[in-house]
């Protein structure tokens, strides 16, 4: 075991990106967390999105990443995923302490994500044998939101916006003639892209499951949207239909449906940013607009 000490930097960009509050009580839990579950603390891994990650090693399983957030029940339904595969396509879980929104997880070695793959039909060769076969019934091991739900959040949020809110009734039309025929109550990863999807000496595995209830028809929009940066401007569009048709293709869904539930997942998005940052990149506003029209003229 040690005391970590962060650098200058390194509490810089914690409390640029989380706020000085989030930072002292990170602290606090990863000394906890150090001392109980008995982690030498190697590094902090220098990508801050919504949580803090550092590379540990166990005294009882080695090699260990250690991730504190502040999504607290994003923690649980992670620790609650992760359970129910038990390490079946996924990295494994080994400690949780979600009230103060620490988990412990398997390290994958080499742990390269799926950008590593320079050729995009050799991504979706290794996004479809994940997907196939890879969605479960959930055994109620958290309190899981549903993929309407995520829906509804927007709704909610965006009904003082006056520029967005007309995509959150139109998502949710749309989201409700999809479950008229992909209409599957699985257990989702909720954010499937390049950067969750980690070599592991063997292939893939997966990893940063939100867990969400819904259909799997619903589980490929991110990784849609990763392949192109997240950015679905115009220029892109004929390659984005393209990509759509071969995936489509691999796993069985037609590209107007993948195409649909993008813009879905577009909304959703927004409404993620507007809950736990409140605010929202004008990008984000275009991307709805465009994956609208990607819809329009397909």
């Amino acid at each position: 075991m040690n005391v970590y000490e962060f650098s200058t930097d390194e509490q810089a960009a914690i409390v640029k990106q989380f706020g000085g509050e989030f930072f002292n009580t990170m602290q606090k839990t990863l000394e906890s967390c150090t001392k109980k579950w008995c982690l030498s603390v190697d590094s902090l891994i220098p990508y801050f999105s919504v949580n803090c990650i550092f590379a540990c090693h166990s005294e009882q399983y080695g090699e260990t990443i250690l991730k504190i957030g502040r999504k607290y029940d994003e923690a649980a339904t992670e620790a609650g995923m992760l359970k129910e595969y038990n390490g079946q396509k996924f990295c494994r879980l080994y400690a949780a302490d979600t009230k103060n929104g620490a988990l412990l997880l398997e390290k994958l070695s080499p742990g390269k994500n799926l950008y590593y793959e320079t050729d995009a039909e050799q991504r979706i060769i290794a996004f479809t044998r994940l997907y196939n076969k890879l969605h479960l019934p959930s055994r109620g091991t958290a309190n899981y939101p549903t993929y309407r739900e995520w829906i509804e959040r927007f709704i909610k949020l965006a009904d003082s916006r006056d520029d967005i809110k007309e995509h959150g009734s139109k998502a949710l039309v749309l989201y409700d003639e999809l479950v008229h025929t992909y209409s599957k109550t699985m257990l989702l990863h909720g954010d499937l892209h390049h950067n969750n999807i980690l070599s592991d000496g063997d292939g893939y595995r997966i990893i940063d499951p939100k867990g969400v209830i819904g259909d799997p028809v619903f589980d490929c929009s991110r990784f849609i949207m990763e392949e192109f940066d997240d950015n679905l401007m115009p220029c892109k569009h004929a390659e984005i239909k393209s990509f759509t048709r071969k995936l489509g293709k691999a796993i069985g869904i037609p590209a107007e449906v993948l195409l649909k539930c993008l813009y879905v997942e577009t909304v959703i998005w927004m409404g993620e940013d507007l809950f736990f940052f409140n605010w929202l990149d004008d990008c984000m506003i275009v991307n709805v607009l465009q994956a609208e029209t990607l819809i329009k003229f397909t």
